[in-house]
């Protein structure tokens, strides 16, 4: 809008060099095209009416990473994921149960059990993806 109000283009304003900032150069050309004067205000007539004030900033990390409530709980492909990693626990954990029994006598057994508590860990940490996701730009290569 500052550059707007100067007189000048907002879309011929910045430069993105990169290719994963076409997704904010398309949102700009849809804005600039749909809604060239800027996005109506709640008392706006017409057929943007009624859109209000933006909602508050979100500043807890927290809420901010809580992927259950902004995606897999809407999402059928991560519910029907979740109850298969339930239903894969549990044949775990039977697998589990039986190596234990069977390990008094046989060593693959044995290594049959650890290899269920490795999984079991791992269907931890791909549960808690669901749940809630930690976003470290620096890690993000």
């Amino acid at each position: 809008q500052v550059v707007r109000t100067r007189g000048g283009e907002a879309a011929g304003s910045y430069f993105m060099p990169t290719q994963s900032d076409r997704c904010i150069a398309a949102l700009r050309r849809w804005l600039s095209s749909h809604a060239p004067s800027g996005l109506p205000a709640s008392s706006a007539s017409g057929p943007h009416a009624g859109l209000g004030p933006l909602p508050p900033p979100i500043y807890s990390r927290d809420a901010l990473f809580d992927h259950f409530t902004q995606h897999t709980s809407h999402c059928r492909h991560c519910q029907a994921a979740v109850s298969a990693l339930a239903d894969w626990r549990k044949r775990t954990y039977r697998v589990l149960a039986a190596a234990l029994l069977l390990g008094v006598r046989f060593w693959l057994a044995r290594l049959v059990g650890v290899a269920c508590l490795g999984l079991l860990r791992l269907y931890v940490v791909v549960e808690k993806q669901f749940q809630v996701g930690e976003y470290k730009h620096w890690q993000n290569h």
